[in-house]
């Protein structure tokens, strides 16, 4: 929609011009034209007011937005017992919960199965479910160990000797694990390398942000047919959300323009795609929308298969320009442009 042209009236020419509209229109007519003047003075000076909120001004104008059930559907639904019914439990922890620790099996110290029972003298003992005690230990994200490596060397030839490393040490710096752990840590859970850097450098293992790049672009290259089986596995999905958002690569800010696109955004695109109970996320960064990244993976679709569900909002640059999908819009996007429509209508 084409912006209107402004034009600058003042207060006093406003209520000349709804004069001689009130001469020349009927009463019914002119009542909306005053209820329009007066409306836009109203917003003149609620947006020149400091301390104005928009939020509030929407809802002084066009009611309340809120999307709870109770107000779209004007009823209250009636929880069920269940639901209300709290939790029971402590809210702790128990030992099942901690699937990734180290388990340690303690043996009894004096007594063994099948043996007589010390207490009664008569009975034999048989062997219960093993009680259990949880002890979580503080660490560095990555933990590093030195290795010292006995030398002597002779006084009258000079030949050092020097002992063999433990077999297991393996011939790189940074294990496997390390490179998954970083990059767990900067794609997953949102930590930058630099902060990272700051965390192990004050526990004393230091880690600088550009050898995390390093170490994390190895991993990346190596687990590359993991990631494109994944795409080809996502292109089969029966339904796809796609969306995405505005993102900065350094990398391409600041280039001359003659070695730029026609496209100078750069976006990250999230696809989701559901196939039974199997869900894949796909992240794409770039100067593509998310519809033509999803026109990307579904080139990979198997021709078989018929159009896919498309859920995503009602913006144009989230479909497909070279393929069809079942296209199904957000309800909730769908339902603000009705209420404005009808509004506007």
């Amino acid at each position: 929609m084409n912006l209107p042209k402004r034009i600058d009236i003042t207060e006093e020419e406003l209520k000349a011009l709804l004069a001689r509209a009130k001469k020349l229109l009927p009463p019914e007519d002119w009542q909306i034209i005053k209820g329009m003047a007066d409306t836009i003075t109203f917003l003149s000076k609620a947006v020149g007011t400091k301390n104005a909120q928009v939020q509030k001004l929407l809802r002084l104008l066009f009611g309340t937005f809120d999307e709870k059930t109770k107000k779209v559907l004007k009823e209250k639904k009636e929880r069920h017992e269940a639901e209300k019914k709290e939790k029971e439990g402590h809210g702790r922890n128990g030992a099942d919960s901690y699937i990734g620790a180290d388990i340690i099996e303690i043996s009894h110290q004096s007594l063994k199965e099948k043996e007589v029972c010390p207490a009664c003298g008569k009975g034999k003992l048989y062997i219960l479910e093993p009680a259990t005690i949880v002890r979580v230990t503080g660490n560095a994200p990555l933990a590093a160990k030195v290795y010292e490596l006995a030398r002597l060397r002779c006084n009258l030839c000079g030949q050092v000797f020097t002992a063999d490393a433990h077999q297991g040490i393996g011939d790189e710096k940074y294990d496997a694990a390390s490179g998954a752990i970083i990059a767990l840590l900067k794609y997953g859970a949102g930590l930058p390398f630099y902060r990272l850097d700051s965390l192990q450098e004050s526990l004393g293992i230091p880690l600088p942000a550009s050898t995390q790049w390093e170490i994390v672009e190895q991993v990346a290259a190596s687990i590359d047919p993991v990631y494109r089986q994944l795409v080809r596995d996502a292109a089969q999905g029966e339904i796809l959300y796609n969306d995405d958002t505005i993102a900065k690569i350094l990398s391409r800010m600041n280039i001359p323009g003659d070695k730029k696109g026609k496209r100078k955004g750069t976006f990250t695109s999230g696809i989701l795609s559901v196939a039974d109970s199997v869900k894949i996320a796909l992240f794409f960064t770039g100067h593509n929308h998310a519809g033509e990244n999803l026109n990307d993976i579904l080139e990979k679709r198997n021709a078989a298969l018929g159009p896919p569900i498309q859920m995503c909002d009602g913006l144009s640059r989230n479909i497909p320009k070279e393929f069809k999908t079942i296209v199904s819009n957000c309800i909730v996007h769908a339902r603000r442009n009705e209420k404005l429509y009808i509004m506007g209508s």
